[in-house]
């Protein structure tokens, strides 16, 4: 396996140049073309390399500027040109003895790419394995604001702290999945120094405390030999994408933050994240087709 980078006559289809047998053996996860001939390349087997490719011979000729080799992996990566920043948003992994990887809880990183010579100036992890933002998948899901420099993605966050306390005999496994117990945006800041992420706060949708408590869902059937109380199993997640309340997009206007889930829209100060008002609504679909598919002609609901 090896990844490659081809540059193509957008008019015609013929191939202008490449760049091939770059990290064999390795996946690309991440690119990000910016707007002066740069390009920025995650690929990841065991570490995430970070590529800084820029392209020579009037745009057709890429090569490589510098590799940054760092633990974990970006699926994410959104550029701060105005500060020579590139933050990503990805995961961090755990390598077994076996020589295999687990993959761990979200990983935020803050890069430094003036001049092209990269640097991790800052790492943050989310939670354990279990732990995941529609954000890696969803670039509109990720929330940038230029001027306060304050960002903000939607994650299911999953801890092995909530499934001790909640199982305390069982046996943790580096493979083993965290316990849900939030859904909602977290909120950062880089700081003025443009060299770090301060934690803001997080918003949720969800209003019951014990919304994320396993619940034990017996079969509807039992199993020969068996008592009915110890058949079925523990249902961690209880249904909560049914709910509707897992937040997908967030955005601001002047003074005020709006995140939106399927069945809510909470609006909030900016940048202190104290709710204002809470808007429930009933017809869920027509707004999920709203923000996913960026409908211009339907209007925000005013809260």
């Amino acid at each position: 396996v090896s990844s490659g980078l081809f540059v193509y006559d957008a008019h015609n289809g013929s191939e202008l140049g490449s760049l091939t047998h770059l990290a064999p053996g390795e996946s690309i996860f991440a690119a990000r073309f910016l707007g002066d001939g740069i390009c920025y390349l995650v690929t990841f087997v065991r570490t995430d390399p970070l590529y800084a490719i820029a392209f020579e011979s009037e745009g057709t000729t890429p090569i490589v500027l510098d590799e940054l080799k760092i633990r974990g992996f970006s699926n994410y990566l959104h550029p701060i040109l105005s500060i020579d920043r590139v933050i990503g948003l990805g995961h961090d992994v755990l390598e077994l003895e076996t020589g295999g990887i687990v993959t761990a809880g979200l990983q935020l990183s803050l890069f430094d790419v003036a001049n092209n010579d990269l640097a991790r100036l800052d790492l943050y992890t989310i939670g354990d394995t279990g732990s995941f933002s529609i954000a890696t998948s969803d670039h509109r899901a990720f929330f940038y604001d230029t001027d306060s420099h304050v960002l903000a993605f939607p994650l299911t966050l999953a801890t092995l702290d909530a499934r001790t306390e909640f199982f305390p005999e069982e046996v943790i496994q580096p493979w083993t999945q965290g316990l849900v117990n939030f859904q909602g945006a977290f909120f950062f800041k880089i700081d003025d120094s443009q060299n770090s992420f301060s934690y803001l706060g997080n918003v949720t949708h969800f209003v019951d405390p014990d919304f994320f408590t396993p619940r034990w869902v017996p079969y509807d059937w039992v199993i020969e030999g068996e008592e009915e109380e110890t058949a079925g199993y523990w249902d961690t997640y209880f249904n909560t994408y049914d709910s509707g309340y897992h937040i997908s997009r967030i955005f601001r206007r002047g003074d005020n933050l709006f995140t939106v889930s399927d069945s809510a829209i909470l609006k909030s100060s900016f940048p202190d994240l104290d709710q204002i008002s809470r808007l429930e609504l009933h017809d869920t679909a027509s707004l999920a087709q709203l923000f996913w598919l960026g409908n211009p002609f339907e209007p925000v609901p005013e809260i």
